[in-house]
């Protein structure tokens, strides 16, 4: 559902018995991304509008190889996905504009891709084969991934919530502590 900034009726965009999240506005506003599992497992759908203020078409599927929208390329060219062992950018029709398989330089585990705000670079968390964690700079048509906030203290966990500013990359952690507790039953 989508509700005016300034309150006002929410308009349904997608409705059925499926799972549906982790919506993604485009850059010009006119188009939602979102995950549904419509087509059996979660793929990326489209639900677009002609203007700002506008009515709202019906959803469009835009993937059929398991997918889930993580962001909009900052040109709107495309929507970023996580396919699991790689990312996927997809253009509005649903054609693959490029893939990147991170196993190549050795990371693995990818997860909460996000475009810097020029587009130049994705940030993404994962690992690399020599353990090194943290959060990669990605070149999005391929590269060398470059370590740049490095999880290396054990007692603090990255967690999987990314935004980035144009100055800054916004990221939560988080630090768990527990007491153990013993006790002896009698039966």
């Amino acid at each position: 559902m989508v509700v005016p900034a300034d309150g006002g009726a929410p308009v349904q965009l997608a409705s059925g018995p499926w799972m549906y999240g982790g919506p993604k506005w485009s850059p010009s506003g006119v188009e939602i991304a979102f995950s549904s599992s419509r087509a059996g497992r979660l793929e990326v759908w489209l639900v677009s509008r002609e203007a700002i203020g506008g009515s709202w078409g019906e959803a469009t599927q835009l993937t059929d190889f398991g997918c889930v929208p993580a962001d909009w390329a900052p040109d709107g060219s495309g929507v970023l996905c996580d396919a699991g062992e790689e990312m996927v950018l997809v253009s509005r029709d649903g054609d693959v504009l490029w893939r990147y398989d991170p196993s190549t330089a050795g990371l693995q585990g990818l997860s909460s891709p996000q475009f810097s705000w020029d587009g130049s670079m994705i940030y993404v968390y994962g690992t690399h084969e020599d353990g090194s964690g943290g959060i990669w700079a990605v070149p999005p048509r391929g590269g060398e991934p470059n370590l740049v906030v490095a999880y290396d203290d054990a007692e603090i966990e990255g967690m999987d919530f990314l935004s980035v500013g144009p100055d800054h990359l916004y990221v939560t952690v988080g630090e768990y502590e527990s007491d153990i507790w013993v006790m002896d039953l009698e039966w």
